[in-house]
């Protein structure tokens, strides 16, 4: 908090941001949005949208709530924990790496962070397509974003021939 001014401060991934203290006046905090994001939900992602650029206290996502977000959306969906888990870990490691705002993200964006995972840091192939699956269910269902970039993201893993054994070998 500001002494002079009495503003809150809170930080988001993106940088440090001064709220007001006073309720925020604009439609959907009067409103107080309660949606769920069913991944097709316009009021969800235009509130969204607002809260990163709103002055109130209840309307600033930090990347702890994005993560927040994205764990309960995964949930919600069904999956397993352990895939939850991993999920919730790539998308954390991509906003950790990107260091930008949710709202701001680009398919460059993605599109970089994959071919840093695939070429500094050598990732394998299956952690590298478990990256892919957590940012495409990422900006499917909790950031609703039509990025084209995932149509194009394969990873191929490589198959390697079976040991053949001769005949000489099994008979001595």
């Amino acid at each position: 908090m500001h002494a002079a001014s009495g503003e809150i401060v809170a930080i988001s991934s993106s940088s440090r941001k001064v709220v007001s203290s006073s309720p925020c006046t604009s439609a959907q905090c009067r409103r107080g949005f309660n949606g769920e994001n069913d991944g097709k939900n316009a009021e969800y992602e235009e509130h969204a949208r607002h809260s990163e650029h709103c002055g109130c206290a209840d309307c600033v996502l930090t990347r702890e709530d994005w993560l927040k977000r994205v764990t309960e959306d995964l949930e919600l969906h069904g999956l397993q924990p352990r895939t939850v888990e991993g999920y919730s870990l790539a998308v954390r490691l991509f906003l950790d790496r990107v260091k930008k705002d949710p709202l701001t993200l680009t398919e460059q964006d993605v599109r970089d962070y994959v071919l840093h995972l695939r070429d500094d840091r050598h990732q394998a192939p299956s952690s590298i397509n478990i990256a892919i699956c957590a940012l495409r269910f990422f900006f499917e269902f909790t950031l609703p974003r039509d990025f084209e970039v995932f149509q194009l993201l394969r990873v191929k893993s490589r198959r390697s021939l079976p040991v053949v054994i001769s005949e000489r070998e099994i008979r001595p």
